[in-house]
């Protein structure tokens, strides 16, 4: 699964289209994720879903909500996720 965002936002990045690509990488990286949480990969886990819905009704926009406060930059790097994307390289392997 992973590959297959790669690939598409490979494409879409090649054909202009940034809004895209960045959707695309960040699913890709989102299933990278969530095979090193407890509650994704552990079977018959039951309750994983009411805490992703606990912290979703926190966090009604990526600026507006209860936990945008403990997010800080981690000093290494000092650009926005826009600049980010724009200035990265995407190369079909």
């Amino acid at each position: 699964m992973r590959q297959f965002e790669y690939y598409k936002a490979a494409i879409a990045f090649l054909d202009g289209d940034n809004d895209s690509a960045a959707y695309y990488l960040g699913a890709m990286a989102h299933y990278i994720g969530d095979v090193s949480q407890y509650g994704h990969s552990i079977p018959d886990e039951q309750h994983h879903s009411d805490y992703e819905g606990w912290v979703g009704n926190r966090t009604k926009s990526a600026t507006h909500g209860i936990f945008e406060s403990y997010l800080a930059l981690d000093g290494l790097v000092r650009r926005t996720p826009y600049t980010a994307v724009k200035n990265g390289r995407i190369t079909i392997q």
